[in-house]
């Protein structure tokens, strides 16, 4: 199955959600990205990428070497800003682009194929840093939602949610009944607008090296272990796994933990 090329105007209708464009990261060296595809047969999964800096391509220092996957041509991005499906580098298209550029989710896609998972990882990444629980439950959650509708107009279906974010609600000393709050309603709006895939959620909320027990404890509360998963344990990770600021991971050794920690609880959550 062919993905096709980009198409403007979108080839579906986008609800008044376009209003959200302008909170959109674009990147133009989207184009000169290979276009890709699906062989017959091929197994895939394909993931909304979504949170603050952590799930974006914001780790690490700038002048750090960009990831080649060993997959090269089976780890794909799906941009939300025109629907095509690119091979996957960093940064990633359609998130936040910050510190040295790289993203943790690129390395985890390839080693889920290295280990079998399947045969070839989409990832729509749409996380933009220092975002709160509050903004993404206010403005942000139509995000999820246009990625689950590209993926849909490719005919994609999304496999699951991958949620990093906390980092911002430990700095604004946000409660664990606030998080719950509004990360429930985030899914809740989200599904209501068709999103049926399922979630797993990060513990990610290490801030200038200081883990927040508040958001922790909420991302337990909130796993049902049906649909909504308690995932990767990334506060875990400290030390040479961080950068100087002591919140975002570092490069190699940071970055290439985590997407450890992602494989194994995919591998382990969502056979």
């Amino acid at each position: 199955m062919s993905f096709g090329v980009p198409t403007k105007p979108d080839p579906f209708i986008r609800a008044g959600m376009q209003d959200y464009e302008a909170l959109f990261e674009k990147n133009p060296a989207a184009m000169a990205l290979s276009n890709q595809s699906l062989t017959s047969g091929e197994t895939y999964a394909c993931f909304i990428v979504a949170g603050q800096s952590l799930s974006a391509s914001c780790n690490g220092n700038p002048g750090d070497a960009a990831y080649v996957p060993t997959n090269v041509s089976k780890c794909d991005q799906l941009s939300i800003e025109d629907g095509g499906v690119y091979t996957a580098k960093e940064p990633m298209l359609g998130c936040q682009s910050a510190g040295g550029g790289r993203s943790i989710f690129i390395r985890a896609a390839d080693k889920l194929i290295t280990a079998g998972y399947r045969q070839r990882i989409i990832l729509i990444n749409i996380g933009i840093g220092a975002t709160s629980s509050a903004q993404w439950n206010n403005d942000l959650w139509p995000r999820i939602v246009i990625a689950n509708e590209r993926a849909k107009a490719k005919g994609i279906s999304v496999s699951a949610v991958l949620w990093q974010q906390g980092e911002t609600d430990n700095a604004l000393v946000v409660s664990q009944s606030t998080y719950f709050s509004n990360m429930s309603s985030v899914i809740s709006k989200v599904r209501s607008s068709g999103v049926s895939a399922p979630w797993i959620l990060a513990k990610s909320t290490k801030w200038t090296g200081v883990d927040y027990a508040p958001v922790r404890a909420a991302i337990d509360q909130l796993g049902n272990g049906i649909d909504i998963f308690v995932g990767p344990d990334n506060d875990s990770l400290s030390g040479a796994n961080r950068v100087a600021d002591n919140t975002h991971m570092s490069v190699p050794t940071g970055v290439d933990a985590s997407a450890v920690l992602w494989r194994n609880s995919i591998q382990a959550l969502l056979p």
